[in-house]
């Protein structure tokens, strides 16, 4: 298709053929004139022109010089009639342009759904006959493969057999997630607190390979949206999976970003959301990109490089599954890939009664009734903002600068209500390792644990050892009292 002409340059042709026009009329006029008005070239040849407008004119009788002047005006509006009208006719059929941009690309997203429902339509129906059978292929090898040793020549046959069948499982699994389930989608759930949950699970951290950064900057504002949390887990676990195959064997980042957006009536349009404001979830990989011919089909059912098992990885449902539950929580996604990486970008209607329920909830101190905790915490600037704010919320408060100062007070017989924890305390001991120690002493002690970034594997131990809360650095006054209120409450 050859590309459009500017605007400017038709404009610029009416007016040279305008000008061309007079040009064009004053030379056959004045050639008709010669030949036709002799006494008038007579007159100009005894009299000649002392300026143009008299050239033009050529001082003949009053009905020559108007005429030909109004000859000139009626070009120029012609000139002028047609730029107008090119340029109304220009913006009608930009508008149309637009209309039929907008009309494909409804009809495109119609079809993607269309095509989606006939795939859930298939998976609901055929789900449920494929893990009867499979129940069978992986149930009994695995009967047998506990009956033999490990030298016997079946044992590895049997042990393929159910392999394969555990994969075959897990394709049915994700074909279960795009029918319609039972799962219920009306729960107030917080993506913030899906989101912290879901990096520090063994799920996600031992699918992380060491040479991929996993970083999150996640809104402080509420972050309440309405769906299901199974599905919320489901979605940015295949996201992730997406992003790490993407970045492959090189060293590469992984982001995942929340924040809040005004919801336009251009983005209402676009998205669909119905909500004035909308949480945006992005999820960013450092990988090579997507190839523009690819993005219009990634959402499709085993549409992969992996092409079912070329790595032994790929199922081909991973994005179908994001799409479908993106769908199901009335959501959009949009696609942005460049060779410096990929970004999904989702919206959300964000739950705005939840948000104003917490807001109102978050701005009063929920106060204690004199517990003593001790704070320990190797920064001086941290033990005594934290000193007092829970003064504030009248609690007793005493603080240790490391673990193994709190560990003297706890020998020496002091009796603490809670214990809030630094993670990372150098070069003594850690928050968990102090805890363990103090558990030995006090089992039934309470804690938690706050750092300024989150670590993983330091969070894995502190729930192995009964810490239930974190928090991370800077927090509100708001948000300590009403954890430390939820710990001593039992309210976990």
């Amino acid at each position: 298709m050859k590309p459009n002409k500017p605007k400017h340059f038709y404009l610029l042709m009416i007016a040279l053929i305008t000008i061309l026009s007079m040009i064009a009329y004053w030379i056959i006029d004045s050639i008709w004139a010669i030949n036709i008005y002799k006494a008038d070239l007579q007159y100009l040849m005894t009299h000649p022109p002392k300026s143009l407008i008299n050239e033009l004119f050529y001082n003949v009788s009053p009905y020559r010089s108007t005429s030909r002047l109004i000859v000139f005006i009626i070009i120029s509006l012609l000139g002028i009639g047609t730029s107008v009208l090119y340029c109304i006719k220009d913006k009608a059929i930009n508008k149309i342009r637009k209309v039929e941009k907008e009309q494909l690309r409804l009809t495109r997203i119609a079809q993607r759904a269309k095509r989606m429902e006939t795939v859930g339509l298939l998976a609901s129906g055929v789900a449920h006959d494929l893990n009867n059978v499979l129940s069978g292929v992986t149930t009994y090898p695995e009967l047998i493969i506990s009956s033999l040793d490990k030298d016997d020549p079946m044992y590895e046959h049997l042990a393929l057999i159910l392999d394969a069948g555990k994969k075959a499982a897990k394709i049915v699994e994700d074909l279960s997630f795009l029918s319609k389930s039972s799962v219920p989608y009306n729960q107030t759930i917080d993506l913030n607190k899906i989101i912290k949950e879901f990096i520090t699970s063994n799920a996600v951290t031992q699918k992380i390979p060491k040479h991929i950064t996993l970083k999150t900057y996640l809104t402080s504002k509420p972050s309440f949206i309405t769906g299901s949390e199974i599905h919320m887990y489901k979605l940015l676990l295949n996201l992730i999976l997406n992003s790490i195959e993407a970045i492959g064997t090189k060293p590469g980042e992984i982001k995942i970003i929340t924040k809040h957006r005004k919801v336009t009536e251009e983005l209402k349009e676009k998205t669909g959301i119905k909500t004035n404001n909308a949480l945006v979830l992005m999820v960013r990989d450092s990988g090579p990109g997507i190839p523009k011919e690819f993005i219009e089909h990634i959402f499709e059912p085993f549409f992969t490089k992996d092409r079912l098992g070329e790595t032994g990885d790929g199922t081909g449902l991973g994005l179908t599954i994001v799409w479908n539950i993106i769908k199901d929580h009335s959501g959009h996604i949009d696609i942005e890939s460049s060779i410096e990486g990929t970004t999904f970008l989702i919206y959300f209607p964000l739950n705005e009664k939840a948000v104003k329920k917490h807001k109102k909830r978050s701005e009063e101190i929920i106060k204690g009734t004199n517990e003593k905790i001790l704070i320990v915490d190797d920064n001086n600037i941290q033990r005594t903002t934290l000193k007092s704010l829970l003064k504030l919320a009248n609690y007793e408060v005493d603080v240790a600068n490391n673990g193994e100062e709190a560990l003297q007070k706890i020998e020496k017989g002091n009796k603490y209500e809670l214990i809030i924890l630094d993670v990372y305390m150098p070069p003594g001991m850690t928050g968990c390792q102090t805890f363990s120690k103090i558990k030995k002493i006090i089992p039934t002690q309470k804690a938690i644990i706050t750092s300024g970034y989150i670590d993983s594997d330091r969070l894995e131990s502190a729930k192995k050892l009964g810490i239930k809360h974190f928090i991370i650095k800077p927090y509100s006054i708001f948000d300590i009292s009403k954890i430390i209120n939820d710990v001593l409450t039992n309210k976990y």
